[in-house]
């Protein structure tokens, strides 16, 4: 096992932390941006709406850029990795 990956696989996880939450008693536990009641998938429907980061961020004040950033960046590297689960035939 190389230990350096699982560490940076940790501190990628605690960085999550600072964007997505899920607590049962916010919105029945639906995954949100940390701090907000905002839930990730408004994201992905205003992206495919045609909305930008910036009207997203207008509609939504409490959430952050960076957060979007980093949402979007771990999402893009999830489905683009190797590691990925997904595979295209």
């Amino acid at each position: 096992m190389d230990w350096r990956i699982v560490a940076d696989e940790m501190l990628q996880l605690d960085a999550m932390n600072e964007v997505v939450s899920v607590n049962p008693q916010i919105l029945g536990g639906t995954p949100c941006f940390t701090g907000t009641r905002v839930p990730l998938r408004s994201l992905f429907d205003h992206l495919r709406l045609g909305y930008t980061i910036e009207g997203f961020i207008e509609q939504f004040p409490t959430v952050k850029r960076e957060q979007v950033e980093m949402l979007l960046e771990r999402s893009r590297r999830f489905v683009c990795e190797e590691t990925s689960p997904i595979s295209v035939p």
